[in-house]
Formats: C-alpha cells, sequence, structure tokens
C-alpha cells in the first residue's frame, strides 16, 4: 500500500499516512501473534494518533493470511498468575487506546484474526475483511476466555446466542457467515485497499458530524436512556457550526444553479 511518508512507530509498527488517513501496519511474524513488544508498540502508536491531525485509521497485518492470531503462547506458557495477568492488562490497554480513539477506525483483514487479533478487529468502528478470512475467539479450548473485550464487545456486536455460540464452540467463521452475523461491515478481495478508499472518501466528508454520529450510536449501546437526548443535543450543536452551515449554504447554492431561468407559467 503507498503512502506519502513512512515513520517507523515501534520495532513491530508501521504508520504511513494518506492525507488524514493513517495506516497502521503490524508486524510479527510468522502468525501475528500479540507479543510484548508488538502491544506495546501498539499502545505507544495509538497514544501518539490521539494527538495527531487524522481523522480515520486503517489497521492492517504486514504478515501475509493473518490479521493477528491472538496471544503470544510463548509468552503465556510457563507464566504465573501475576505474570499472566500483567500481559492480559497489556493486551487491553492497546486493544482499548484503539477503541478509544477520536478518529474513525476499520480492520482491514486478509486472513485470520483470531483470539486478540480480533478482539483487537472488535475494537474498530468498522471491520473491511478478504473472503479467505477466518474470525474466532478459541480461548475455551486452552480453558481460557477471550479477555480484551472480546466477550463484551462481539455480544453488543451479534447478540448473545451468536456470540455464545462461537466462544463456546471455538470455532472458526468464514467471512460469508461473518458478514451474515454483522461481525464484518464488507467482503472485497483486496481489504487493505477497500478500507483505504472508504477511509479517504470518509475524510471528505463531514467528519464532525462522523464523530458525532459515532458517538450518538455509542451511546444507544452504553446508555440507552440517554440516548434520544444526547441526539438532540448533538444534532443542535452541529447545526451551530460554521461548518454545518457552509455545507448547507452550498448546497441550496448547488441547487439554484440548477434551477431553470426564465418566466414561470
Amino acid at each position: 500500500m503507498s503512502a506519502d511518508r513512512q515513520e517507523p512507530a515501534g520495532p513491530a509498527v508501521e504508520v504511513s499516512h494518506q492525507g488524514a488517513v493513517a495506516v497502521v501496519t503490524l508486524r510479527n511474524p510468522p502468525v501475528g501473534a500479540f507479543s510484548v513488544e508488538l502491544v506495546r508498540a501498539l499502545a505507544e502508536t495509538m497514544a501518539q494518533l490521539r494527538s495527531a491531525p487524522i481523522e480515520a485509521v486503517v489497521l492492517r497485518s504486514g504478515v501475509d493470511g493473518y490479521f493477528g492470531a491472538g496471544a503470544d503462547l510463548t509468552v503465556v506458557r510457563g507464566a504465573e498468575p501475576d505474570e499472566f495477568r500483567a500481559y492480559v492488562m497489556a493486551v487491553r490497554e492497546a486493544v482499548e487506546a484503539v477503541a478509544d480513539l477520536p478518529a474513525i477506525t476499520l480492520a482491514a483483514i486478509d486472513g485470520v484474526a483470531l483470539g486478540g487479533g480480533l478482539e483487537l478487529a472488535l475494537a474498530c468502528d468498522l471491520r473491511f475483511a478478504s473472503p479467505r478470512a477466518r474470525l474466532g475467539l478459541p480461548e475455551v479450548r486452552l480453558g481460557l476466555l477471550p479477555g480484551a473485550g472480546g466477550t463484551q464487545r462481539l455480544t453488543r456486536m451479534i447478540g448473545r446466542a451468536a456470540a455464545l455460540e462461537l466462544m463456546l464452540s471455538g470455532r472458526q467463521a468464514d467471512a460469508e457467515e461473518a458478514v451474515a452475523l454483522g461481525l464484518v461491515t464488507r467482503v472485497d478481495d483486496a481489504p487493505d485497499a477497500a478500507a483505504l478508499d472508504w477511509a479517504t472518501r470518509y475524510c471528505q466528508g463531514s467528519t464532525r458530524a462522523g464523530a458525532a454520529i459515532v458517538r450518538c450510536v455509542d451511546m444507544a449501546q452504553s446508555q440507552p436512556e440517554q440516548g434520544m437526548a444526547h441526539e438532540l443535543e448533538e444534532i443542535v450543536a452541529l447545526f451551530a457550526g460554521g461548518d454545518t452551515r457552509e455545507r448547507i449554504r452550498r448546497f441550496f447554492d448547488r441547487n439554484d444553479a440548477r434551477a431553470p431561468s426564465g418566466p414561470h407559467a
């Protein structure tokens, strides 16, 4: 994927920029496991992007066939409970840093997204996947559970029954099923390019309104009893802003320019 410039954001993470879109590439061959190095670099990258002049972030993998295979079992194996807790907390903090970004986030999944890899994708606003994508939370097979928000986000996204079936079986869903479940936004042969194209088009519109829409949708899930009131405050605040007034003015100018001239019967 080409970009305007390349910035090393850590040994396991690379960041490139195309206009207001940041592309974050995770690299930890051979399967994209969440090593301590990668998790640390991802958290640091998100901290940097919070104050960057960007409106959208695309997360992708630099490992062919893998968006992320989840926990690094070489770290987990032999760990004491307090060491395991620290590792899980580090993964959670990195994933939450993605979820907390003020920019729109998109995951480009070209291959396997399991465990923490899927939890990272779930933390994004949208998910674009290739036909070869396989998604799942297989932790139950190791006597564990998804510990980086998977039990919460997957349930909110696809419902209790479907989420339980996936997590309790530990199986992998293909791209077609993932779309049907609402787990994946779109399937595309080139998800990296599709996600970048969507993000670029989004940045050409009213990102202020887009951010407000995301806040309202999040409120519908987290505090539904306050959602309607919050929606009203958001739309009034948008209307009071200069960007919205300018867009409305341009809308009427275009319509006036297309209107037929001359006397009317």
